[in-house]
């Protein structure tokens, strides 16, 4: 997986909902008490993005607001390709 902001190689998947997601029946957060594990997007970013934050203007391009942060290091199965049928 590339960054999104730069194309260098990404060390973090940043997750990202809806606003107002836990009363907006659109979120995949919608009606949860704990949403952290929720999204309703995600990007993927190199260390040095994350390190500079660039990830919440992701989120704002998208129109949503940052949720989780996810390192490769710690959950490298979030950074599989998908198969390709």
């Amino acid at each position: 997986m590339d960054c999104e902001v730069c194309g260098e190689e990404a060390t973090w998947k940043v997750t990202f909902l809806l606003p107002h997601t836990r009363t907006n029946p659109a979120s995949r957060g919608y009606g949860k008490d704990d949403c952290s594990w929720c999204a309703d997007d995600a990007a993927f970013v190199c260390e040095d993005c994350y390190a500079a934050q660039k990830h919440y203007g992701l989120a704002k391009e998208r129109g949503m607001e940052w949720c989780s942060a996810f390192a490769k290091d710690r959950f490298p199965h979030m950074f599989k390709e998908p198969a390709t049928i």
